[in-house]
């Protein structure tokens, strides 16, 4: 965690190695089950591999740009490689809570709906929801003209999903020959 109430921005990151674990759990067993549906071949095990490389690459993305929460005085803002980014103003979020899964949630908007900010954070989720209390506390009363938004789209996200989806159909297109 990086800066505080007195000197914003506050920065809170996503536990990295978590996500690295899950990712390399996932790697594996693709690779395994690619390996067990293709066969040993030259072009089984090229096409096995491939695809675990590209899973891999993507699960090395989200370690090197990781979700983040940004608490500011304009807002809190989240973002990350896979997530994109969503802004929310201090005037349209309240009562902020620890979910189910020890995720922390809020309700935002116009009628105010529940939106889960994130889980798994560096510190623990009742440390954050104080955070987010105390900076909506601190500057929610601060007249914000500021647009919120919401950009959930990433050019990056859609390269790897296309690569995904191509390698897919390679594996079944070897599969079937």
């Amino acid at each position: 965690m990086r800066g505080s109430l007195d000197q914003p921005p506050i920065v809170i990151y996503e536990a990295r190695l978590w996500r690295w674990g899950i990712s390399l759990v996932v790697a594996l067993f693709l690779l395994v089950l690619s390996m067990g549906l293709l066969g040993v071949s030259a072009i089984g095990a090229t096409i096995a591999l491939t695809v675990c490389a590209v899973f891999a690459a993507g699960s090395f993305l989200s370690l090197v740009d990781p979700m983040r929460l940004v608490i500011r005085p304009q807002g809190i803002t989240t973002k990350g490689y896979h997530h994109g980014r969503h802004t929310r103003r201090w005037d349209r979020t309240q009562n902020f809570r620890v979910g189910a899964k020890g995720q922390v949630a809020c309700d935002a908007g116009n009628p105010p709906h529940e939106v889960l900010i994130g889980e798994r954070w560096e510190i623990a989720p009742d440390k954050v929801v104080e955070l987010l209390s105390a900076g909506r506390q601190r500057w929610g009363g601060i007249p914000n003209s500021a647009p919120e938004e919401s950009d959930s789209g990433s050019l990056n996200q859609l390269l790897l999903v296309a690569t995904t989806l191509g390698l897919v159909a390679l594996l079944f297109w070897a599969v079937g020959s």
